[in-house]
């Protein structure tokens, strides 16, 4: 009896809010529709399964007052679309709640930015794309901060590392 997933529709669309849980009632997922479209999806999930699961294994059945913990819910990752520009946004996070990667992407795919980053929160890589040209530049650094690649192609034909030329 426990609910796992609200849904709106209009005329047989999607429409405003669609929600998943879990068995225990945690909000998974959130979807936000516009006309049958996605504007807006939120994903959660829980850090601490692991030790709970450990937890669960290793519980002493004959002591009734034992509990196993409660479950620790973050949010896994984020986008927006939004239907007029056709620009999307989206964020990924490490269990840890550090952001894993940023991701924008302008006009129908014609741009494209993406940075990742350690969990340390040091920038790892931070890659762009130009439709225009076909055009891709590709940055890295090691966990120290240190620049490690500086790549570019055009027309998927790589041009250079201009690292190597130093």
């Amino acid at each position: 009896g426990i609910l796992q997933q609200e849904n709106n529709y209009m005329n047989g669309i999607p429409e405003g809010e669609d929600l998943s849980y879990s068995r225990n009632g945690q909000l998974l997922t959130r979807f936000v529709w516009e006309k049958g479209e996605i504007v807006h999806s939120v994903y959660w999930y829980d850090t601490s399964y692991i030790e709970r699961k450990m937890s669960a294994l290793f519980r002493d059945f004959t002591k009734s007052t034992e509990n196993i913990p409660p479950a620790r819910i973050q949010i896994q990752s984020e986008g927006w679309f939004d239907k007029e520009t056709k620009n999307r946004h989206s964020f990924v996070y490490y269990r840890s709640g550090v952001l894993q990667r940023h991701y924008f992407s302008f006009s129908s795919d014609s741009i494209k930015h993406s940075c990742e980053f350690f969990e340390s929160g040091i920038l790892q890589s931070d890659v762009n794309y130009f439709k225009k040209g076909d055009i891709t530049e590709e940055k890295h650094w090691d966990e120290k901060g240190n620049m490690i690649a500086d790549k570019k192609w055009v027309n998927g034909k790589y041009l250079e590392n201009s690292l190597e030329k130093k």
